[in-house]
């Protein structure tokens, strides 16, 4: 499995190096090969453990109206087009920008939609569900005390919990 990653990142590669999502790892040459294939395999899980970013409205107009700037002026370079472009967001009016922004707000909504119910909320820890008690508990008996110093007096008292006085805890949700 991970020889077949290897080669994989080694095809993929260029001179020895080989990119992943913004992450350049040297894989020939190195000491340890297979330990680097492993790094750009778990850089991928990184990334798959994150909601969608929001697309933004000016990268929905760039994308709607990229091709009709270049009919209209085919001889611009890119440069020149993200200049043109540039300068009709910046001509356009507020309920233009508004619809731009709602089309970004709906298809973030979407993605976030599926991706939220392929990854379900984990339930809290024991810990996190003492702390969830105990925190109220210490801020009226300690008014004064300062968050760091009230989650210092959380975890002294966790650590002076035994197995069997913390298994309620465990068992909240």
């Amino acid at each position: 499995m991970v020889v077949e990653r290897f080669a994989k990142a080694v095809e993929r590669s260029w001179k020895g190096w080989t990119a992943s999502r913004g992450h350049v790892k040297h894989v020939l040459g190195s000491r340890n090969a297979a330990a680097a294939s492993e790094d750009v395999a778990a850089s991928e899980k990184k990334v798959e453990k994150r909601p969608p970013p929001t697309p933004k409205p000016y990268a929905l107009f760039v994308k709607d109206r990229f091709q009709i700037v270049r009919r209209k002026h085919p001889l611009d370079n890119f440069q020149q087009t993200a200049a043109r472009l540039g300068e009709l967001w910046r001509k356009m009016g507020r309920e233009e920008k508004e619809r731009y922004a709602h089309l970004a707000r709906v298809g973030w909504e979407k993605q976030a939609a599926a991706w939220f119910a392929a990854h379900p909320k984990r339930k809290p820890s024991p810990y996190a569900n003492f702390v969830k008690v105990e925190m109220p508990r210490l801020k009226r008996s300690h008014p004064a005390a300062s968050f760091a110093d009230l989650s210092r007096m959380c975890g002294q008292q966790w650590h002076t919990l035994t197995p069997h006085q913390r298994e309620p805890y465990a068992h909240q949700s």
